[in-house]
């Protein structure tokens, strides 16, 4: 809610806050990964909730870009923050319902923790399985994620697109998403090696044809189908975890793997807004379309990827 005092004041200030926002959310994200481990009483339900938790989580983040440009437009840029803020009074209403009764408490000591850390990060690198998974996760985020990093650029430089625009772009690759979610949870499971090929083809020739549009219809369509196939390369990754890792670890691995995810959206918004600045949005979406179509070829040679099956 701070934001919606300083929006207009120096960027250093915005920059801060949004530091802050950036280490909350590394605490928040990673203990709603590892919650799974508790809120799930059947293990043999476990792998599914994972493809149904980041589902959710990714749909939610894309399309409410889409819901943040019309409440700024309804309500201006004070009243979109304070309501995003009010918004965790749902969270936090919502957690506090849950029941933990059945799960185990552990009590640790800060270097009991430390070294409950170093064993899984090990247990992490030393599986092949596990290690190519959350790498080829964090691979698909870096170039497939990079187009929703740079969307607002993409709609002013390469539409001339107003706010209203920018929204139906974010909700049209929400919508993507979505239905690239439902089918993963549906058909996924069968077929993962299948899904995040097809993912990464789909994302790859979706931003190549991206980069040379300049009608506005046509790159929410386009949008669609980098949503779609973000989910459907994404999701059989993060399933497949929850089916190798054992049981006990599933916790901390999950907060690994979401550790992974955001650095690689870090990366993913570095990279894309400095390509984006000296060479060019349509440079960004066909470098990182380009990139996706050598991972997809490449993908089933990969000795270890046969483990996620």
């Amino acid at each position: 809610a701070y934001l919606a005092h300083v929006h207009d004041e120096a960027v250093w200030k915005i920059l801060l806050v949004m530091l802050f926002t950036g280490l909350t959310n590394a605490v928040d994200g990673i203990g709603r990964n590892a919650i799974i481990k508790d809120a799930v009483l059947d293990p043999r339900n476990m792998r599914m909730a994972g493809i149904v938790f980041n589902s959710i989580y990714t749909v939610g983040m894309v399309l409410g870009q889409g819901l943040a440009g019309h409440l700024v437009e309804w309500i201006g840029y004070p009243g979109s923050f304070v309501l995003n803020g009010l918004s965790f009074l749902v969270l936090i209403f919502g957690l506090s319902k849950m029941d933990f009764s059945h799960s185990k408490r552990v009590k640790a000591e800060w270097k009991g923790v430390l070294h409950i850390v170093g064993d899984n990060l090990r247990y992490v690198f030393r599986h092949p399985g596990i290690r190519t998974c959350i790498l080829l996760a964090a691979t698909v985020t870096l170039f497939g994620f990079a187009y929703n990093v740079i969307l607002a650029i993409i709609n002013k430089t390469m539409f001339n697109g107003s706010r209203q625009d920018y929204s139906y772009l974010a909700a049209v690759g929400g919508a993507g998403s979505f239905v690239g979610s439902i089918l993963s949870i549906l058909f996924s499971q069968r077929a993962p090696k299948t899904f995040a090929i097809g993912g990464c083809f789909i994302m790859g020739i979706s931003q190549l044809v991206f980069s040379q549009v300049t009608n506005l219809n046509h790159g929410a369509f386009l949008m669609f189908f980098c949503g779609f196939g973000f989910m459907c390369a994404f999701l059989p990754f993060r399933g497949a975890l929850m089916h190798i890792v054992e049981p006990h670890r599933i916790g901390i691995v999950l907060g690994i793997t979401f550790m992974f995810f955001y650095g690689g959206m870090m990366f993913s918004s570095f990279g894309a807004g400095y390509v984006a600045k000296h060479f060019g949005c349509p440079a960004v979406l066909a470098g990182c379309g380009s990139v996706l179509l050598m991972l997809g070829c490449l993908m089933p040679f990969i000795p270890s990827v046969r483990a996620i099956e």
